[in-house]
């Protein structure tokens, strides 16, 4: 009777009770949004919003700061991140703060004019004419005309009101490089200084350009383990010292590049890479194939970037060295690409260094249709582009066309304008030291400069200094009728090519025992060309995503969830009782 008693009680207590406790814990309990600091909204008392516009004029190259110290400097192309810098110069903006806080995706904004980013919640985002930009800062490349705007966002992409937007209005150089993108529009008076030491600048018929002191120059700049500083400037220097120089500076260079292992990311670093190797001696498949990536960036129209030349016309002289010609489907249309990018002026991106490369990789190919016209034309813009102190406007732009003009098989003596040659110009230039440059310039300046001159000067070609290796065989396919040689394109780029796949790459080499070091990954990927962007750009955004915990799944109502709680210790309780 006492069990049957205490069940019909606990089945009151079931019934009733447990509800009712529920509902009265309900009732009493703070609601979890109140805990919660609601979001602020800007009003009238909110500080202003930074709204910056103006336009700059924007160099091909820049050196910065970063929040440790640290100076980058950026030779390459015209950046984004010369665009900022320039408006820091013109003092459109007083203060930018650029971390370097994760290297492997470069330079990124965190303050600008005391509007400093969240780094747990915000970022500055880049757009480009209107649109998310596809790279960060140090790897977008620009054109005149287009804007750059730098806009506050969280990590959800919204727009939290402050911005800074760029209006290029000009690029104020044109010292294009195998990486850089060009545009009409330069700015002359923020060229290279022209006048300082000897020469003054613009040329003297008496003097003559001093191969053997700018050879001396160069190896003076040499470092310890034989590079030029950074990876650009040794690549040039290794055109430079293979065009004049047998000597310890090209040995120790060649050893360097034999025993470091690049960090390559976009397509024209391969070029301009296997271009140094092959100017060497360095067969640019062995070890690290330095060709493939440059045949994977063919996606069967052209190679690289479809809005730039620059990238087609610099895979041609590696390609031509390293065992493919005119006969390859890639050379046949990466040349009808460079063709149809020729303007109505002859010229290629309206730029005497553009023009002068095209010039030296199409006499290469001029059996094929419509190139001896394309050269006819775009000597003719080379004439109209000769200033009357013999040169082209600066010492970059006349080294390159002294090498188209030496690809025609003339000299510079058969380009006189105003009594004066592009050689008479170059030797005007030439400082005391043996470098090129005002010795005011950068030291970086000059030395890129001198590489660019001495080839020029001595009337060597790209196409001449390099030394040429045969494309390797692919392997069989067993059961198969043959297949494709190594390297050959089938359609659009369908393989994943990357420097190393491991956590420690193979260091070429020159003997057989593999040496190991780190070595950082550049990933061509297997899509198509217009799709492929030349680095993973991680964004602050993406990396909170990637460290963000798993969403939690969906909640039962809290009502049931206490109700399932006490209706279980109940049982346990009630089961005791019984037993």
């Amino acid at each position: 009777m006492k069990k049957a008693i205490n069940i019909f009680g606990v089945a009151l207590l079931l019934v009733f009770v447990i509800p009712a406790a529920v509902l009265a814990q309900e009732a009493t309990s703070t609601p979890e949004v109140a805990t919660t600091t609601p979001e602020t909204i800007d009003t009238a008392t909110s500080t202003p919003h930074l709204a910056i516009e103006g336009s700059v004029d924007v160099p091909a190259s820049c050196e910065v700061i970063d929040t440790d110290g640290v100076p980058h400097t950026y030779l390459e192309a015209y950046l984004g991140i010369c665009a900022l810098e320039a408006a820091l110069s013109n003092g459109l903006i007083t203060d930018v703060q650029l971390s370097n806080a994760y290297p492997s995706i470069g330079l990124f904004v965190t303050t600008i004019d005391g509007v400093a980013a969240d780094p747990n919640s915000q970022y500055w985002a880049v757009y480009q004419n209107g649109q998310f930009a596809e790279y960060g800062l140090t790897l977008l490349q620009i054109s005149a005309g287009d804007t750059l705007m730098l806009r506050l966002s969280d990590f959800s992409g919204n727009n939290l009101g402050d911005q800074v937007t760029l209006d290029i209005r000009s690029l104020v150089s044109t010292t294009t490089v195998a990486t850089s993108t060009e545009s009409s529009g330069g700015d002359a008076a923020a060229m290279p200084e022209q006048n300082s030491g000897s020469g003054g600048g613009g040329g003297d018929s008496d003097e003559t350009f001093d191969v053997s002191a700018a050879l001396a120059y160069l190896a003076g700049q040499q470092q310890s383990d034989g590079s030029f500083g950074s990876l650009f400037l040794s690549d040039w220097a290794a055109l430079a010292l293979a065009s004049a120089d047998e000597g310890p500076a090209r040995a120790a260079l060649r050893n360097y590049f034999l025993t470091t292992a690049p960090a390559l990311e976009s397509v024209t670093d391969y070029e301009r890479h296997a271009m140094a190797l092959l100017a060497l001696g360095v067969n640019p498949y062995d070890g690290a194939n330095y060709i493939q990536p440059i045949v994977d960036a063919f996606d069967g129209v052209q190679v690289g970037d479809a809005s730039l030349d620059n990238d087609d016309i610099f895979a041609l002289f590696p390609l031509l060295h390293a065992g493919y010609d005119t006969s390859d489907s890639l050379i046949q249309k990466t040349v009808a690409s460079i063709l149809s990018a020729q303007t109505e002026t002859g010229s290629w991106d309206g730029s005497v260094d553009m023009t002068a490369a095209a010039i030296q990789v199409l006499v290469l190919v001029d059996s094929l249709p419509e190139v001896s016209s394309a050269l006819a034309r775009a000597k003719e813009y080379l004439h109209t582009q000769q200033n009357s102190d013999g040169g082209f406007g600066n010492s970059f732009s006349t080294s390159w066309a002294l090498q188209a003009i030496a690809t025609f098989d003339e000299s510079a003596d058969d380009w006189t304008s105003g009594s004066l040659t592009p050689q008479d110009y170059l030797a005007g230039l030439q400082q005391n030291d043996g470098g090129i440059e005002p010795v005011s310039s950068s030291t970086q300046t000059r030395v890129w400069a001198t590489e660019y001159a001495i080839p020029a000067s001595l009337g060597e070609t790209w196409d001449a200094i390099l030394q040429s290796f045969p494309r390797p065989k692919a392997p069989e396919a067993s059961g198969g009728s043959g297949g494709s040689r190594a390297g050959e394109v089938l359609g659009a780029a369908t393989s994943t090519v990357a420097v190393a796949t491991s956590t420690s790459a193979t260091v070429i080499t020159a003997t057989s025992t593999p040496t190991l070091a780190p070595v950082a990954i550049s990933i061509a990927p297997a899509i198509a060309k217009s799709a492929m962007p030349e680095k993973f750009v991680v964004t602050p955004s993406l990396l909170t995503a990637i460290a963000a915990p798993p969403a939690r799944p969906a909640e039962v109502p809290r009502f049931w969830n206490r109700v399932r709680d006490i209706l279980s210790s109940f049982f346990s309780f009630f089961t005791n009782l019984l037993y």
